[in-house]
C-alpha cells in the first residue's frame, strides 16, 4: 500500500491528535502515568475520557484541568475494571458521548501490600483481578469496537516488575500480573492477526503491530522506576524503609517522573500514520510476514497495535 505524503510540514502538525478520542483508565490522581497520558493526548488536541474507581473528586478536577488548559472535550467515568459488564458499559457510554474511540490506554491497576505468605488469598485475587483480568476485559470490550471501526490503538500499562522480581518489595501478585500483561500484548497480536499485522518499531522500549486494512495497533511500552510523592505511593512503596532501600540501590538518573513519558506515550496510541512518516516503523510493502511464534525477546512476528506501558 503506497503511503500518502502528509500535507503538514511542522512536527506539531504531524503529531496532532485533533479529531481523535483517547481513553485513559486510572487517571484520577494529580500525577502518575494515567493523568500524564491524558495530558499528553489533550496537549496534542485529542478529546479525552478518563476513569476513576473511587477518587471522583480527583478525576473531576483533572477533567477541569484538561478542558481549561488544552481546550479539549474531557469527561470522567466511574469504572470497575475488574467487572467485565462494567467495562462493556463504560465503552458504550464513551462511544455514545464522543462518537468513537481511537486510542485506549489500559492503565488502571492495583499494587500489592504483601508477598504470597504474608498476604491473604483475597489480596492475591484483588491484584490479579484488576491488573491482569481488568486489562483483558478492556481489550475484549474495545477490541471488538476497533475491529468494527477499522482503526484503533490499545495500550497496556505493564511494569519492569513483569520482567524482574523487584527488591526489596515483596509483591509476587503484582509481578505475575504485569508479566501476564506483557504476554497478553504478544498473544493479542497473534489473536488479532487476521485484521492486523506486525511492524517492528525502531525502539528498545516498545513493540508495535499495524495493518494497512484496519489501522489497528498493539505496542508494549515499558518505563522503569517512577518517582511519586509520599501521598501518592501505594502498597509497600508507602514504607519509608523500602523507599530508602530503593533509592540507595538506584542512581538518581535511573528514577524518572511520569511526566517524562508523555512524548513516548504520544507516539503510541492513535497515530499509526504519523509513526510511519516519522520513520518509527518500516513500510508494510517492504516487510514479509512469516507465520511463526513470538520470539523470546518479546517482539511479535505479525499482527495488531497494542501497547504495554510499564510502571514500577
Amino acid at each position: 500500500m503506497v503511503q500518502q505524503i502528509p500535507k503538514a510540514n511542522h512536527i506539531l502538525d504531524l503529531l496532532s491528535l485533533k479529531g481523535k478520542v483517547v481513553v485513559v483508565t486510572g487517571a484520577s490522581g494529580p500525577r502518575g502515568m494515567g493523568i500524564e497520558a491524558a495530558r499528553g493526548a489533550a496537549e496534542m488536541g485529542a478529546d479525552v475520557a478518563i476513569t476513576y474507581a473511587s477518587r471522583k473528586e480527583g478525576a473531576e478536577k483533572n477533567v477541569e484541568e484538561l478542558t481549561k488548559e488544552y481546550g479539549v472535550k474531557a469527561k470522567a467515568y466511574k469504572l470497575n475494571a475488574a467487572d467485565y459488564n462494567d467495562v462493556e458499559r463504560f465503552v458504550g457510554e464513551v462511544v455514545k458521548d464522543f462518537g468513537k474511540i481511537d486510542g485506549f490506554v489500559a492503565n488502571a491497576g492495583a499494587t500489592a501490600n504483601a508477598g504470597v505468605i504474608d498476604g491473604s488469598a483475597a489480596d492475591w485475587d484483588h491484584v490479579i483481578q484488576i491488573d491482569l483480568n481488568g486489562t483483558a476485559y478492556c481489550a475484549k470490550a474495545v477490541g471488538a469496537l476497533f475491529k468494527k471501526q477499522g482503526h484503533g490503538s490499545f495500550v497496556i500499562t505493564s511494569s519492569m516488575s513483569g520482567h524482574i522480581a523487584n527488591y526489596p518489595q515483596e509483591q509476587t501478585s503484582y509481578n505475575v500480573a504485569k508479566a501476564g500483561c506483557i504476554h497478553m500484548a504478544r498473544s493479542l497480536a497473534n489473536e488479532w492477526r487476521d485484521f492486523a499485522r506486525y511492524l517492528p518499531v525502531k525502539s528498545s522500549e516498545s513493540r508495535k503491530a499495524t495493518s494497512s486494512r484496519t489501522r489497528i495497533a498493539a505496542t508494549i511500552f515499558l518505563p522503569e522506576l517512577q518517582s511519586h510523592p509520599p501521598e501518592l505511593r501505594h502498597g509497600q512503596n508507602e514504607h519509608p524503609d523500602i523507599q530508602q532501600q530503593i533509592h540507595s540501590r538506584k542512581r538518581q538518573s535511573e528514577i524518572s517522573e511520569p511526566r517524562q513519558n508523555k512524548m513516548a506515550l504520544l507516539l503510541l496510541p492513535p497515530i499509526p500514520e504519523q509513526r510511519k512518516w516519522l520513520g518509527l516503523e518500516e513500510d508494510e510493502d517492504e516487510k514479509s510476514y512469516p507465520d511463526k511464534s513470538v520470539e523470546d525477546h518479546g517482539t511479535f512476528d505479525h499482527n495488531p497495535e497494542l501497547v504495554v506501558r510499564e510502571d514500577p
